[in-house]
């Protein structure tokens, strides 16, 4: 057999980028599906630009990966994915409830996208309580992860503008048929977006109806998060994903803000996903050398740039016009409880309903899969008009 040189130089370089990628936590997106072009962005936000069915672990309802046009954070359309989930049961008159589901930390690399990974409707908490309930659950990916661009880790409006569009996105998807009368559920980073999304409700979303916003493990009070975690392996984590997604976004040099020896660790980071418990222990094996030495230059969280940064993108700052439940662990060693209850201070001054379950022995990974049927109760009774329950 003849050896063909060029041949075999191409296969190399292919093998070697496919070797690569999994080495380097990541995965290949659908290209075809996550792309769009500059023609099809164009278009009122919540519109779909395309879907598919979502051939993934199954469900008691039917799954949509979807593609929607958005706002972000600059306030330019962009191409936003997630999942549409339907229940099977015949919808209402007026159309079924929407429940926005807002997702922890995965990452922040583009192919983290939630939607490309087929267990994605496990990951959603209580999920099959609300399709037994009519619910259509929208579940974004957020801004970055699966559509073009940069992810904008832990900015509070665009985040909020994937949670609201995706609301909008079910009442535009045919099968769904959804009504304009929707709640939102989130964790973590996903709890911090649900938080924003209801600050923004009425000013960015006036034709949609929010009937209360759910979150658990929530990211809320950021510098006393960022310094409670400083000590924390997952925390440094999350930091390192604040701190490379912020210097992109807003011009700032990396070089700037870290030691010389961590920007090869920041990168090779912010490839990995934390898509299970193999994804997590492979960002804590790539962030053991950020563990073992400092990485930041002295305190840039308090310089004028990350404090300005981490002011706007605190939630609380803005009333939500909506009753809140908190749910928090109480074995929580990311997000403290101290954290929460700060936080939970903030809102009830300004005469928010808030509704507090603390989730004795709760950790991170699990408070929001043990206080999902709470939630779901809660959710229902006040799509019905029930008063609030205010613990405040």
């Amino acid at each position: 057999m003849r050896f063909d040189r060029p041949v075999f130089r191409r296969w190399l370089v292919a093998f070697t980028a496919c070797v690569l990628l999994v080495f380097a936590g990541g995965r290949a997106l659908a290209q075809s599906f996550y792309n769009p072009s500059p023609g099809e962005i164009a278009g009122a936000p919540g519109t779909i630009i395309r879907a598919e069915p979502f051939d993934g672990i199954g469900t008691s309802g039917t799954a949509y990966r979807v593609l929607y046009r958005s706002t972000g954070l600059r306030g330019q359309p962009i191409a936003v994915s997630g999942l549409i989930i339907v229940p099977d049961t015949p919808p209402p008159a007026g159309g079924r409830k929407v429940v926005a589901w807002a997702h922890d930390t995965i990452g922040v690399a583009r192919h983290c996208a939630p939607s490309s990974y087929p267990q994605a409707p496990s990951w959603i908490p209580g999920l099959e309580l609300m399709l037994a309930r009519g619910y259509v659950v929208a579940a974004t990916d957020y801004e970055g992860l699966g559509g073009p661009g940069v992810h904008p880790y832990l900015i509070g409006s665009s985040a909020a503008k994937s949670v609201l569009d995706s609301v909008r996105a079910a009442r535009n998807f045919a099968p769904a048929r959804a009504g304009n009368h929707y709640a939102v559920w989130g964790h973590s980073q996903g709890a911090h977006a649900a938080l924003f999304a209801g600050q923004f409700a009425h000013s960015y979303a006036p034709d949609l109806r929010l009937a209360g916003v759910a979150v658990a493990s929530p990211a809320t009070e950021l510098r006393g998060l960022f310094g409670a975690d400083a000590s924390n392996p997952i925390g440094k984590m999350l930091g390192t994903f604040a701190v490379w997604s912020w210097t992109k976004l807003y011009g700032i040099p990396l070089n700037s803000v870290i030691v010389p020896t961590a920007p090869l660790v920041f990168e090779r980071l912010a490839k990995f996903c934390n898509d299970g418990p193999s994804g997590l222990a492979r960002l804590l094996n790539a962030a053991q050398p950020l563990e073992r030495e400092g990485f930041l230059k002295g305190d840039v969280m308090k310089g004028v740039v990350f404090s300005r940064l981490i002011e706007e993108n605190t939630p609380g700052r803005t009333p939500i016009r909506a009753p809140i439940l908190v749910a928090q662990g109480t074995a929580d060693f990311v997000i403290k409880p101290a954290n929460t209850a700060r936080f939970i201070q903030r809102v009830c001054k300004q005469r928010t309903a808030v509704r507090i379950l603390s989730v004795l022995g709760g950790s991170h990974t699990n408070t929001q899969k043990r206080a999902a049927p709470a939630v779901a109760d809660w959710m229902a009774e006040r799509f019905a008009g029930a008063p609030a329950p205010n613990d405040c």
